[in-house]
């Protein structure tokens, strides 16, 4: 009988909000080839309990979620994959990265039972081991972190002398794919685990060519730090995922309480892999994110982010237009403005920027006003902010008497709560921002859109019920599934939605004389 080969395919994989990606600089300290770390779970949810891996077996260490819609929809070809090796092979789900607000002594965490909630409601379609990680995020600290893995769903291979095979996300559709060949392979009579580190090392030489700290520096030999002013644009090559902020962010300047890895020197700036008219976006728009307002959580003392946080400074949801507008001869020279339609595994009209001023001339105005001549000099197109009527959709009261009995706070002076339960959302002593939260993040524009409105309906929820008190705020299901359905729930609490404008901030690009003869 012919002994099969089996080639190891490397994919690189890029998903909207980060949820997938390695964090871009991040030293690795656990790689194939090491060890596996040790299992350490708060509970066992489903499945038979494993304590440690047993020599002679092959584990598939699988990390989820409970709010992570990739997760989700991976389940079943989790479960195929767990009955396909049952007699070989365990697949174990650890579910991490769970919000939890209490003391770490809690007894019966709230985090574990909405775990418990979630795979229960789950029921058969869960067919493998499941445990939640323990309230210090052991599983979480000792496995993803060490990986350089800032998001799930993510998974490990162990081979059958406890070592590492394999690390890579574990999506559905070709991430699944790659998995099933490296367990496939690890069950092999072939199986070598230098072919696994090799197979490793090759893809990290791929990711190493787009290292961020030296992406940009060219062939230039000198130290950094003896540049006072420089800048720079350099055409991409290869689209490697990179988390990063699509806005102007100096918290990293300040903030001693970030990770070591997360600050920057101040006056420096990177980013990486942009199609141009996200640059002109940077260069040009608002200095905060204006896609969602802030999310209230507890660990900002039930305030505010932006009231409590001295580099947020607020949010500009609804004063910017979320897009540039392009008024050009060729849209595709500057880059796509629907964000399902972009193709993020190509590396065509894609670019990295870097810029660095003097740390006294080191503030946002400043960055920028250097970062639009640049993109004048390189791309010359004419750029400019305009005050536009754009769309909108306001929240309006059409019943005060309903409204106060459906929202009025019944625990006046108690702190902000915030709970998620099966698809229920529940506010308690909040604001009503937390609704424009809930309805930006479901029907407002985002970069992963999810069908519920159609594009030209994606646009800014304003505020215009002139509700200034503590709100209790209980958000069904079911109100989540249509637009329609949230318009029937804001109307049974004494709100309606009107489609109306508003005088928003533009970014305008148009041609130029230069760019029309190119």
């Amino acid at each position: 009988m012919k002994k099969k080969k089996y080639k190891i395919a490397t994919i690189i994989l890029l998903f909207a909000l980060s949820i997938c990606l390695k964090v871009s600089g991040q030293k690795v300290e656990l790689k194939v080839g090491d060890k596996a770390p040790p299992i350490n779970v708060f509970k066992w949810l489903k499945g038979n309990e494993v304590k440690e891996f047993q020599k002679g077996k092959v584990y598939m260490v699988e990390f989820s979620a409970t709010w992570c819609v990739p997760c989700k929809k991976v389940i079943p070809h989790l479960s195929t994959l767990s009955n396909m090796y049952k007699n070989e092979a365990e697949v174990l789900s650890f579910y991490v990265m769970e919000m939890n607000t209490e003391p770490l002594d809690t007894k019966q965490p709230k985090y574990v039972q909405k775990v418990e909630n979630f795979i229960k409601k789950q029921g058969n379609n869960i067919q493998y081991n499941i445990a939640v990680d323990t309230p210090d995020s052991f599983m979480q600290s000792n496995w993803l972190r060490p990986a350089g893995i800032s998001g799930v769903p993510h998974a490990f291979i162990v081979d059958k002398e406890g070592y590492i095979a394999w690390i890579d996300v574990s999506t559905a559709g070709k991430g699944l794919g790659a998995l099933k060949q490296a367990m496939d392979y690890a069950l092999s009579y072939d199986y070598k685990l230098n072919h696994m580190i090799n197979q490793a090392k090759q893809r990290e030489a791929i990711e190493a060519k787009f290292n961020p700290n030296t992406v940009l520096a060219d062939k230039i030999k000198e130290d950094e730090e003896q540049f006072l002013f420089r800048s720079a644009i350099k055409k991409s090559n290869k689209n490697v995922p990179v988390a990063q902020n699509m806005h102007f962010d100096t918290r990293p300047w300040h903030d001693s309480s970030l990770p070591e890895k997360y600050r920057r020197e101040k006056g420096k700036m990177k980013w990486f892999n942009m199609l141009p008219i996200d640059l002109y976006r940077l260069a040009y728009g608002d200095t905060l994110p204006c896609i969602l307002p802030d999310h209230r959580r507890p660990e900002h003392h039930g305030k505010f982010f932006s009231k409590v946080h001295p580099y947020a400074g607020g949010t500009v949801y609804g004063e910017i237009w979320h897009t540039p507008i392009l008024e050009v001869e060729n849209p595709k020279l500057v880059g796509e403005t629907i964000w399902k339609n972009r193709k993020f595994k190509s590396a065509d009209n894609k670019y990295h920027y870097s810029i660095q001023v003097p740390k006294e001339q080191a503030n946002v105005k400043f960055l920028q006003q250097t970062m639009q001549n640049d993109l004048k000099n390189y791309f010359g197109y004419d750029v400019s902010v305009q005050i536009r009527e754009m769309p909108c959709w306001k929240i309006k009261i059409k019943d005060k008497a309903i409204v106060r009995q459906n929202l009025r706070t019944k625990t006046i002076g108690q702190n902000w709560r915030y709970d998620y339960k099966d698809g229920e959302i529940n506010y308690n002593n909040t604001t009503i921002e937390s609704l424009v939260y809930v309805l930006a993040f479901n029907f407002g524009y985002r970069t992963s859109d999810y069908g519920l409105i159609d594009l030209e309906d994606q646009a800014p929820f304003i505020d215009e019920t002139g509700i200034d008190y503590e709100i209790d705020l209980f958000i069904p299901k079911q109100a989540k599934t249509s637009f329609q359905a949230f318009n029937t729930y804001l109307e049974s609490i004494g709100l309606y939605l009107e489609k109306s404008t508003k005088h928003m901030k533009v970014i305008v690009i148009r041609d130029s004389e230069r760019t029309l003869n190119q």
